[in-house]
């Protein structure tokens, strides 16, 4: 290591700059980087500004990051939420945010904590969010209006529940059972197949209730496993270009 400042990245005299919390707790500069971003918080309550900057970032899920986290070593996903932390210290007031993919590679949790912050943003400040992605989770947590584009065409601009309504109309149920059983007759309209000791049941939702279908399946004998598959949305888009002849 550098024999200055033996790896830190600090010079000697960084050292002597300290600041003393109103508790009475001592640190250095190079102490106060190495502290993680919701331990700073705590140190640095009293200084509103520094606070404000702070908690935007935990706001994003970054809590864990330390201040002097060297940018190379962050994920893609880390280092776009370290951007939108960047762009709140502006004001906000009718702003608006375009996103691609702004959930890709995240975690579940970090997921949920970017979708509510923006969702905070948009019901305190007006902000307008722009969205370019392929995940229906983000779509139907932030988006009011849907805009679908292929080869250069409008397929759809309207409403996320009248998307759903004409694309979305297909289920698919996964079922296993814990023995031998006989299913009831199945309403036509169900395609049924096994994978391997799996039942899979396709069926129009619009035309066969769920809770119908989930009756009949439980009349067959004790179920052992069952997942319900909603329509992907490249399933929809699929249906979209057959439907245009694209």
């Amino acid at each position: 290591p550098c024999p200055d400042c033996r790896g830190s990245r600090y010079a000697r005299a960084a050292y002597d700059v300290k600041r003393r919390s109103k508790t009475g707790q001592t640190v250095s500069l190079p102490e106060l980087m190495d502290m993680d971003v919701s331990s700073a918080i705590a140190f640095c309550h009293d200084m509103k500004t520094v606070c404000q900057r702070l908690q935007v970032l935990e706001h994003l899920g970054l809590g864990y990051l330390t201040l002097g986290e060297e940018t190379p070593s962050l994920s893609g996903g880390e280092a776009q939420r370290l951007k939108l932390a960047s762009e709140m210290e502006r004001t906000q007031s009718h702003a608006v945010f375009v996103f691609d993919e702004p959930t890709i590679g995240l975690d579940a949790v970090s997921k949920l904590q970017l979708r509510d912050f923006l969702l905070s943003e948009n019901h305190a400040h007006g902000t307008t969010i722009m969205l370019t992605t392929h995940d229906m989770e983000d779509i139907s947590a932030l988006c009011r209006r849907v805009l679908v584009l292929g080869h250069g065409k409008k397929l759809f601009d309207g409403e996320l529940p009248a998307l759903l309504a004409r694309y979305d109309t297909m289920r698919t149920l996964r079922v296993r059972y814990a023995g031998e059983i006989t299913l009831s007759a199945l309403p036509e309209s169900v395609q049924i197949s096994r994978d391997g000791d799996f039942y899979v049941l396709a069926y129009p939702q619009q035309q066969v209730p769920t809770d119908h279908i989930l009756s009949l399946l439980q009349s067959a004998g004790p179920i052992a496993e069952l997942t319900l598959h909603e329509r992907s949305m490249d399933r929809m888009i699929a249906d979209m270009y057959q439907e245009m002849a694209l």
